[in-house]
């Protein structure tokens, strides 16, 4: 499916009815990766409306030039979730990128959020900013 935000056309899939879950893949990958990953939970399961947008310059939607920071992605899919699932009661599931943008849709719709899935969530993407411990072989095969 397709949907138009601001210049952009945002590629997703949808599966199901009902409540909508918002699936936000990580970077560089693409809606598959959260597709693949969550629909085994759905098996059996009604009353789930899932929806995987390939965010903007990954998948099968491009990016555009004016995209330039974090603000300006959380802007399109606020847009998005505005085109898609207008008013609606829904769930955010994020994971690494998607997630940090989770966090952001959580800061700005906290009304609209009834539940909130972060997977191994990006808390600060500016690699020079990060305080990781150093890496660590912990058995070798």
């Amino acid at each position: 499916m397709e949907c138009r935000v601001k210049d952009l056309t945002i590629h997703y899939e949808e599966v199901g009815s009902g409540r909508p879950i918002l699936a936000l893949h990580g970077t560089p990958l693409d809606h598959r990766h959260m597709l693949n990953d969550l629909e085994p939970i759905f098996i059996g399961r009604q009353g789930w409306r899932r929806i995987y947008p390939d965010l903007p310059g990954m998948g099968q939607t491009k990016s555009a030039g004016w995209i330039t920071n974090q603000d300006h992605m959380l802007d399109i899919i606020l847009s998005f979730i505005d085109t898609v699932a207008p008013s609606e009661p829904f769930v955010v599931a994020g994971t690494s990128y998607g997630g940090y943008v989770a966090r952001g849709i959580v800061h700005h719709r906290p009304l609209q959020i009834v539940g909130l899935m972060l997977n191994v969530p990006a808390v600060e993407t500016d690699p020079q900013k990060r305080k990781l411990p150093n890496h660590r072989v912990i058995h070798r095969r």
